[in-house]
């Protein structure tokens, strides 16, 4: 129909922030775009955290698999905030963690496994509805590029809930109670989504073979035209953000 959608990616902590960064270094937009994307700051301890429109790892760290966002950078700090909050949702209903966009336990008349976002309610702009809980092993994978001990300790829970296949991890493992069937208490999604197994391979070369992808990535002429916005320092004051209520 030739005409622009009504919906937009305004916030900084959203996977966007790389076409942001790549259309500013290519002259396509004002490098001002950059300081207008979205900033919903919050306090975690002394560390500043930023939220995102559904919460996923997705959102936080996919960039980081071609970017270097620096220690002490908003980004840095919020990307670590992030999985901080993902871990601790994990030990809170007793699951592994990671949570992010990806296929579940449903399915259509076809018997396709269908496709949504799921995030941590703390993070999320727009909330994860409360009765569902779906873990991505894939999510753990670009965690690895933060803290790779303790995705290694993930990527072990989830082997034990048959989160592994003839291809690796598997696109997902439902908790949610309204999709389990015969008293299971979570479903594995066997399917494989190219996109998310290629962020995984990437991520763990990030991590194998110290930051080989991100270098390449970073030393890209445009991108070095326009690295020291991915320095910009995380704020030192901030107010601190309740818990949400509970739906």
């Amino acid at each position: 129909e030739q005409q622009l959608d009504a919906s937009l990616y305004d916030l900084l902590a959203s996977e966007a922030r790389l076409t942001s960064l790549l259309a500013i270094a290519k002259s396509d937009v004002p490098v001002r775009h950059w300081a207008a994307l979205g900033r919903p700051f919050y306090a975690c301890g002394t560390h500043a955290g930023l939220r995102s429109w559904a919460g996923s790892m997705f959102e936080y760290l996919m960039p980081s698999l071609v970017l270097d966002e620096p220690p002490g950078s908003v980004l840095y700090e919020a990307c670590a905030v992030a999985l901080h909050e993902h871990i601790a949702f994990g030990a809170a209903q007793g699951v592994p963690w990671g949570l992010s966009e990806s296929a579940h336990a449903g399915r259509d008349d076809r018997l396709a496994y269908q496709y949504a976002a799921q995030g941590v309610p703390r993070l999320a702009l727009r909330r994860t509805p409360a009765d569902e809980l779906v873990v991505a092993p894939y999510a753990t994978a670009l965690a690895a590029q933060v803290a790779p001990h303790r995705a290694t300790g993930n990527f072990a829970a989830l082997e034990k809930l048959a989160g592994r296949a003839r291809y690796g991890f598997v696109e997902a493992i439902d908790f949610s109670p309204a999709r389990q069937a015969g008293g299971h208490l979570s479903t594995p999604v066997r399917t494989f989504m190219a996109h998310h197994q290629g962020m995984s391979i990437v991520a763990l070369a990030n991590v194998l073979l110290d930051g080989a992808p991100r270098r390449w990535g970073m030393a890209n002429p445009h991108i070095e035209a326009v690295i020291s916005l991915l320095h910009e320092r995380a704020p030192r004051e901030l107010s601190r953000l309740s818990a949400p209520p509970s739906a």
